[in-house]
Order: C-alpha cells, then structure tokens, then sequence
C-alpha cells in the first residue's frame, strides 16, 4: 500500500531514522546507502530526546555518516519537534563548527524541511556562521574545543570528534581538550539535572575524551567498531542489533579497510576503525618487557634449539601470514630467538622454508632442532614434509601442537617470562621487503603485533612464539651462556634474510 506524503511527513517528525534518511536528499549529492546501523545510532539518539538516557557516547568509524547523523540532522530534528530547544555543538576546529553549523540552517531552510515543521520560524536577524536562532527562542550555537561559550548554554551538547586526529597523541593537547570539557561543557547546560550530552567520535587514544569521560559515571557508550570477529550485540529496550564481521560493506568493504590500515599503520586503525585504541607502551606487552641481544654475538652450541611453525592456508593478501620462530633456550632459563619468518607461502614454498631454517640451525647449533607444528596446518603438511624428507633424505620428528586454547589465551603466556626479562630478541635480524631494502624484523613484530596485541591486524608471529609453551621445550642444565645487549640500531652488519 502507498504512503502517502501526509503519513510519510508524520513518519519523519517520529521517527529519526526516517527524518535522516530524507534528510540525506537535502545535505548530500550522493546516493543513501542505508544500513542497520543508522537505526541503531537513531534508537539511541531518540532515548536522549526521551530523557532515557542523559549521557551518551557514540564511537564510530569515519565515513559512516556520523557528524550529517548527529550533528547536522539530529539538532534540525529536534528544534523542528520543539522550537525552542538549543543545541551546543563542538568540534575540534572552529572552521569546521561553522561549516556544520550552515549545513544544518541550510537543511532548516529547505522547503522539505519547513512543510514538515510548519511551526519552527528561523530569526533571520539572528543568524550568523557558527548560531542561528528560531524566534522561539531555540537555535544552535557551534564553537571549538578551546574556543568560547561565554554567555551561551544549550538543552543539548553535542561533542562531534572534540578531538583533533594529528594532535591526539600529544600528551598536552591531549589533556587540555579533556580539561576543556570538563570546565566549559559541563557548566554550559541550561538544566544540568534534565539536559543532554551526546559525544560522537572515533577513538584515538586510550586517554582521548571518551577514555576520559569513561572514568566519570553516568555515560551509556555506543561502540560500532568497522569489523569485528567476535559476536557484539546491542540491547537498547525491546531493541536489540546483532553483527559480526562487517559494520557497513557498501561502504567500508574489506577491501576498503586493508587499503586504509596499510596507508594508515596498525596503531591509528586499531583506534579510529576499531574502536580500540591500544596504549602505547602500555598494553598487555609492555615496551618495557622487550629485552635485545646481539644474535651475531650468540653462541648457540650447547643450547636446546626449537623450531615452532603456525602454518596460514592460503597464499592471498588477505589471509594470516605463516610463521616460524626458531628458538634457543639456553642454562640460564632463559628464552632466545634466533632467527624466524613471517611470509604468505603456499604449502611447497612453507616446507622449503622450514628444511632451511632446520638445517641452518642443525649445522649452527650441532644439533637437530626439534619442530613443533600447529595442529590443522600439520593435517595438511605431513604429506609435503614426509615426501621431502625421503626425497632427501634428510629426516626429523614433527610435534603436534594442539593447546586446546583460544588464540589470545594462548599468546598472554607470553607475559609472564617477558616481564621476568626471561624472553630475549634479536636486534640485528633482518630481511629483504618487497623493494629489497632490510627492514629489523624483530622490530616489527614489536611494533605491529606485540605492542598492538590484542587489536593487531595479525598476531601470527606472536601465536608462532607461544608454542613453545606447548612442545615439550626443556632447557639445558649445563653451558655459558655470552650475549652482548650493547646494541647499536645502526651498525651496518646485519644478517639478511632472503624472502
């Protein structure tokens, strides 16, 4: 059955949902591409409207429609269902408060908008950039984090990204913005018992305002990251959301996200996309806890020495990479990486690269390393290995590895020995990239996985490390153990890897 304009009218000053997405014609050129998760945000927004909820945060992804949602339609709709309501709005820059500011008196003055809300009437003589007003009394006002609310208060105050990406990481710009919520924002309220604060934003610290905010009581957070593995779920009254895998795939697609977190890096993804940001030195693997040596320095002979291999199934940019990590542990108890890989390879390239590493080190240590081999990847290797090994004639044991544990359960075994100092890694272990320049390798595995861990993009490497745990490793009971930790990021003798 046909709605007709009368119903579909109706419709939008109910329901926000439907407001915004006809709103969208008034604001963009581009096409709508509707997804759940406008509803959600909506439902939300209008329990703020209802005085259910009094303090929200919304954290979401860029390019998900939040600031044309929240800031720009949200604030029409709720003048136009009450025309003297006042809105406070805050970014981070005052030319961009100006320019929300003038998308939404431009939405207010469509002639869609003002046959919808008949009774709302814009004081012309009472308009600028950054405020307007209705000759009701209500209007917005926008400013700046920083910037003056001197003589101004709202029934709602809405933060859109009240902090600014390239300055999140410095630690005053940081704390004054936080310090500026707290002396402006919370003082600006016309009725602070009844009026409203939403934030909307991407994270981009651990201590940005909404790791700040968090710490006070009375905030209801919203958190959508761009992808997520395990189930979330969101419960608002009889309103509930389910997801997982992709937030928005017609518009953050898979290939979209591997795009922007290669040009982006692990770290600013992890918070702005993810909505996790990690501590910088401060996560569950601390900088603190990564001890270097000098593998050109080490003598392995006398040392126990295990190869231990998380074998990925496919070759595609995509997937997880394989990983081996070949470890010496030495009389002292201590744990010493010596050398490993982290590589997309289909499965002959894999069991080549494992009989070079097993013979490096069968020759280096004078004797055989013993090989730990993750379960599923090991039901589809033992075939390629068998065969290679008759062929020739070189032969060892492989050890399945099956923990029984989930993967972050199995990697934060980890932590213990590196905070006792017991896990040592090699500073002068290098390979060839894609351009065939040396790149540190252990250096990356600490800054994209450890110091990333558990949001890392991958953690093959990490999972590659915990298996010692698991394949019965011993250590030596007599043997000197020289190392040199005297390193020098940039002598120029390096053992190159060829990958």
């Amino acid at each position: 059955m046909a709605v007709t304009q009368k119903a579909f009218n109706a419709l939008c000053r109910q329901n926000f949902s439907v407001f915004f997405q006809r709103a969208w014609r008034e604001l963009e050129p581009s096409d709508y591409k509707h997804n759940w998760h406008i509803d959600c945000i909506a439902a939300h927004l209008e329990a703020v409207e209802r005085g259910e909820i009094k303090r929200l945060i919304i954290n979401v992804p860029p390019r998900t429609g939040k600031t044309l949602l929240a800031n720009i339609a949200y604030p029409a709709w709720l003048i136009g269902r009450s025309p003297g309501t006042r809105v406070l709005g805050v970014s981070y820059a005052h030319r961009l408060s100006e320019k929300i500011a003038y998308k939404q008196r431009l939405l207010m003055e469509s002639e869609w908008y003002k046959n919808l809300f008949i009774n709302v009437d814009l004081d012309h003589n009472q308009s600028q950039k950054s405020s307007f007003m209705t000759k009701q009394g209500g209007g917005r006002f926008s400013t700046s984090v920083g910037g003056t609310l001197t003589g101004e208060g709202g029934n709602y105050l809405i933060l859109d990204d009240p902090m600014n990406p390239d300055e999140a990481l410095s630690d005053i710009k940081r704390i004054n913005g936080n310090d500026w919520v707290d002396q402006a924002i919370y003082s600006r309220l016309n009725d602070p018992a009844e009026d409203k604060i939403v934030v909307i934003m991407q994270r981009l610290h651990d201590a940005d305002t909404t790791g700040h905010l968090l710490k006070k009581e009375g905030w209801v957070i919203l958190k959508l990251p761009a992808e997520t593995k395990k189930e979330i779920v969101v419960s608002l009254g009889d309103k509930e959301w389910r997801y997982t895998g992709l937030l928005q795939e017609n518009r953050l697609s898979r290939d979209v996200l591997n795009e922007l977190q290669e040009n982006m890096g692990n770290y600013a993804y992890a918070g702005q996309y993810l909505q996790e940001p990690v501590p910088l030195g401060g996560g569950e693997f601390k900088q603190d806890y990564v001890n270097y040596y000098l593998s050109s320095e080490l003598n392995v002979r006398g040392m126990n020495i295990y190869i231990t291999v998380d074998p990925a199934t496919s070759k595609k940019k995509t997937s997880d990479y394989t990983a081996m990590c070949v470890w010496a542990l030495g009389a002292d108890n201590n744990y010493y990486i010596i050398d490993g890989l982290k590589e997309r390879l289909n499965p002959t390239e894999r069991i080549n690269k494992l009989f070079d590493l097993h013979k490096k080190w069968n020759e280096k240590s004078g004797k055989p390393p013993k090989v730990g081999y993750e379960r599923y990847g090991m039901m589809s290797d033992t075939h390629y290995i068998e065969q290679k090994q008759k062929d020739e004639s070189y032969r060892f044991p492989l050890r399945e590895i099956h923990s029984g544990m989930q993967k972050e359960e199995r990697i934060r075994r980890l932590v213990p020995p590196m905070e006792q100092g017991r896990i040592w890694l090699p500073s002068d272990l290098y390979y060839k990239n894609h351009k065939g320049l040396p790149v540190n390798f252990m250096s990356d595995i600490v800054e994209q996985e450890m110091l990333l861990f558990p949001f890392a993009a991958h953690d093959d490497f990490l999972d590659a490390m915990s298996m010692i745990f698991d394949v019965g490793a011993i250590f030596p009971k007599s043997g000197n153990i020289e190392r040199k930790v005297n390193y020098d990021w940039g002598r120029s003798e390096v053992s190159v890897l060829d990958i």
